[in-house]
């Protein structure tokens, strides 16, 4: 079943929290934990984001292509991730 939906700015923010959400409820992802460590161990803050942010790409296509979780998934459909 493939429906288009026709959505306002406000229900997608709504539908974004709640996923984002979810996501948030399952704990700090290994990006995350990489990034505080590295501000802790002296990284600037800009080069341990820099980091992060190749990191997270990395996660978020694991969690998409390969363990195929389905909150990630449907994050990634509406919001293109």
């Amino acid at each position: 079943m493939n429906k288009n939906l026709e959505l306002s700015d406000q229900e997608l923010q709504i539908i974004k929290k709640g996923l984002s959400d979810l996501i948030d409820k399952q704990g700090l992802t290994e990006p995350q934990e990489i990034y505080l460590h590295n501000i802790d161990s002296g990284i600037s803050t800009k080069e341990a984001y820099r980091q992060f942010k190749i990191d997270n790409s990395s996660y978020w296509e694991f969690m998409i292509k390969q363990k195929k979780d389905p909150i990630y998934i449907l994050f990634d459909k509406i919001f293109n991730f």
